[in-house]
């Protein structure tokens, strides 16, 4: 009997979930050098920020495109475009009040961090956004070849962004977008078993890539260079992607974390990242640091709620 592609509202919120929860710990690891288990170097978990957000972006482009087939364009930047700006903005000034009572940030944290850190941290915001902006052009005037035209812009993106980070996460959200589109010819013939199988090839795909990463004749290489950039293209959203399959097959046991976590990870995803500055190889502060940045992402979370209210109330009472 063949399976339906499960990718509902529940798993990819699941999903969002484990993205983020992965995404902590990479970046975690690689800001606290004491870090270690067993004998295996903080080093090994750096690629697990780049799986996450590969994870993000798919689901990104999954979503909007399954919001456009069943509501097209309506109101597409009051309800999407402000999910991700309002949460970016109002992010800003509260780091700055959360910072004054966090025992993480001191002056010399806050001294140490780049003046306009709320720009060179939050590169994810500004690719999502240029993403979000390609893919409403793309459905706005040439809809039949939206998916192909997001293609061409990948693959152009990939050879003339200076950003590696970027760059390494070229295909994530046309990949989801591709997904999206096609789903009800996939679930024709992808049977249980082909899960498995296509989980490992994109793992061992994931793997052999990131093995081939650390080879001495390719590291020579500069980060801006293609054959690096390519490496690394071959590493995280292959990996991503055996994650959704494989977790498509049994579902992730729903302990509610998974659940919360989704329904907050972009803002946590907004809030972690200043604020590993005041981990300083602390135990004690990698604690603190996942509590506050987890009440700090609810608090913002609930905050973006009510002034979206707002503005839908303003724009019903004066339009």
């Amino acid at each position: 009997m063949k399976d339906k592609v499960i990718l509902d509202r529940e798993y990819t919120n699941q999903l969002r979930g484990f993205a983020m929860l992965i995404i902590l710990f990479g970046h975690i690891s690689g800001f606290f050098n004491q870090l270690n288990f067993a004998f295996i170097d903080n080093r090994y978990f750096t690629p697990l920020g780049g799986v996450g957000t590969a994870i993000f972006l798919f689901l990104s482009g999954y979503g909007l495109s399954e919001s456009y087939k069943s509501k097209g364009l309506a109101s597409f930047w009051k309800k999407k475009g402000l999910r991700l700006i309002l949460p970016y903005v109002l992010s800003i000034p509260l780091f700055y009040i959360v910072s004054f009572f966090s025992p993480l940030m001191d002056e010399n944290v806050l001294n140490s961090m780049p003046n306009q850190w709320y720009f060179e941290f939050m590169w994810f915001v500004e690719y999502l956004v240029v993403w979000y902006i390609i893919f409403w052009c793309a459905h706005k005037f040439f809809p039949e070849y939206a998916l192909s035209l997001m293609v061409v812009i990948a693959i152009f993106t990939f050879f003339y962004l200076k950003s590696t980070l970027m760059t390494a996460q070229t295909f994530s959200f046309v990949f989801g977008t591709f997904i999206s589109k096609y789903k009800d010819r996939l679930q024709v013939w992808l049977y249980r078993n082909m899960y498995c199988k296509i989980a490992l090839i994109f793992f061992v795909l994931g793997i052999c890539s990131l093995a081939v990463k650390q080879l001495p004749q390719i590291r020579q290489y500069e980060l801006d260079s293609y054959v690096y950039r390519f490496c690394e293209l071959l590493i995280y959203l292959p990996l991503g992607i055996s994650i959704i399959t494989l977790g498509s097959i049994n579902r992730f046991r729903d302990y509610g974390i998974l659940v919360f976590i989704g329904s907050i990870s972009y803002e946590l995803y907004l809030v972690h990242v200043p604020f590993l500055y005041g981990l300083n190889n602390s135990h004690i502060n990698v604690i603190i640091f996942v509590i506050q940045c987890i009440f700090h992402a609810w608090l913002l979370n609930i905050l973006c709620t009510n002034c979206s209210k707002l503005i839908d109330r303003f724009f019903i009472t004066h339009y």
